[in-house]
């Protein structure tokens, strides 16, 4: 029997067990964050609530520095030394 597939033959099926597969198959907040993704494939014009980057026309390159010096400023202003300063802003808060 030949498959559609460039002429290959399919084999036996196998059955996959969802709890023997990684837990990222079986996780929840996978399952959510599929679902919102999936919403927001759909209705591309609602406002997204979903997981990913946010839409790229609400943010300007310039807004990026005046956001940084602030939120740097706060954590001085809050005590924390310039070097872990640097950690929390180049290490994804790490």
């Amino acid at each position: 029997m030949r498959s559609r597939h460039r002429g290959m033959v399919p084999g036996p099926m196998v059955e996959l067990v969802r709890e023997a597969l990684h837990t990222s198959v079986t996780d929840p907040v996978s399952a959510s964050m599929n679902f919102l993704n999936e919403v927001a494939s759909r209705f591309p014009a609602a406002v997204s609530l979903a997981a990913g980057r946010p839409f790229d026309e609400f943010y300007a390159v310039e807004d990026v520095e005046r956001y940084l010096a602030a939120y740097v400023g706060y954590l001085r202003a809050e005590g924390m030394a310039s070097c872990s300063t640097a950690g929390r802003t180049a290490s994804s808060g790490r």
